[in-house]
């Protein structure tokens, strides 16, 4: 049982009785997961929570192999099916961002037809930037990454 904390969210994976999951967000969490349930496409979500047995959980190298849990999973309506699409909200000024960028990228080679989108996204200002590693282009720029001052050219 989740604590019923922070705000009602709707169309959750794993909601209550009322159709509700609560959870507290950041300011940068809760204006991207509002901007994405908006959009008529979107059926349903789940917030990605570190060490679960179901959550999704991503390698990526930083002083050794760490484990990455994107904030969130989006699940969109495409056709007659579902596109499921990654999308984490990071703050480039973390100094593991270009790692998971990266670590995200690497997955992308191997399970990228699987999903949709695989967004890393940034504020920059008032204005969300948004990197999509599943773009072969996006990708490779995120291979070249080496560190935290590479990062400006994976969102250029």
């Amino acid at each position: 049982m989740e604590k019923t904390e922070g705000v009602a969210w709707k169309n959750h994976l794993y909601c209550d009785a009322n159709g509700d999951f609560s959870a507290k967000l950041n300011t940068w969490e809760t204006e991207l997961l509002e901007t994405e349930l908006a959009k008529s496409d979107v059926v349903g979500w789940l917030r990605n929570l570190p060490g679960r047995d179901w959550a999704l959980c991503i390698p990526y190298e930083l002083a050794g192999i760490m484990p990455f849990y994107p904030d969130f999973v989006i699940m969109r309506k495409s056709g007659e099916g579902l596109l499921v699409d990654i999308l984490e909200p990071h703050d480039d000024q973390r100094t593991d961002t270009w790692a998971k960028a990266k670590g995200l990228a690497a997955s992308a080679d191997d399970h990228g037809a699987q999903f949709g989108r695989l967004i890393i996204a940034r504020k920059k200002g008032a204005q969300w930037q948004r990197a999509d590693v599943n773009n072969r282009a996006t990708r490779e720029k995120a291979r070249r990454m080496g560190s935290s001052s590479d990062l400006e050219s994976l969102f250029g």
